[in-house]
């Protein structure tokens, strides 16, 4: 199991989840730091012909995802 954390203060604060899918990340963590993005799913289904989003939580993923892309740049040297 893994555990993880997402603090975003500027769209609305920390999540914790513990999750068994690390299998999608042991590679990646292997050569980078690596992390993963949760949005819900209805009933919990996932890796599943019925599972379903609501699309303002894909939206709300996508936006975690640029957050953290603009933080990252922020840090980075191109020089």
């Amino acid at each position: 199991m893994m555990g993880s954390h997402l603090d975003t203060p500027s769209i609305g604060g920390r999540y914790d989840r513990i999750s068994g899918v690390g299998h999608d990340v042991a590679h990646m963590i292997r050569i980078c730091p690596a992390a993963m993005i949760f949005i819900p799913r209805r009933d919990g289904l996932n890796y599943n012909q019925a599972e379903h989003a609501d699309p303002g939580d894909i939206v709300a993923g996508a936006n975690v995802l640029a957050h953290t892309i603009m933080a990252a740049d922020e840090h980075c040297d191109l020089a």
